[in-house]
């Protein structure tokens, strides 16, 4: 059996009102902007976060602080190789019939350091 929408006037029938709830007063108009001293003094908390984060799991904690070192260290070691790179093909189209060995090398890197950092 098919739902009619139509009421038995004939005209569309109207959803329900939505409910209206209370504000719970935290709309983003009335927060004061957050000063970068009250941003810096919050930093105050890591030592006690990492504390805690530690008792709870210390080998998944020093894993992910591993990790994280690691990816940030990405950027700047790929900007390293590339200058390396440069550098290398400057320096063999300098010289003439120059071992190649090592700019494919650094390729290699590079590649492996941009397929590594996804």
């Amino acid at each position: 059996m098919a739902i009619s929408t139509n009421s038995p006037s004939g005209s569309a029938a109207t959803p329900p009102p939505r409910p209206t709830f209370p504000s719970s007063g935290n709309t983003p108009t009335e927060t004061p902007p957050t000063s970068w001293r009250d941003r810096l003094a919050a930093l105050g908390n890591l030592p006690a976060f990492f504390k805690i984060a530690y008792e709870t799991a210390p080998a998944l904690f020093i894993g992910n602080a591993v990790v994280r070192l690691i990816r940030a260290a990405v950027p700047a070691t790929s900007l390293y190789v590339g200058k390396l790179l440069i550098d290398e093909v400057i320096r063999l189209a300098a010289t003439p019939n120059a071992n190649t060995t090592y700019l494919w090398t650094l390729v290699l890197a590079e590649f492996g350091l941009a397929i590594g950092s996804t």
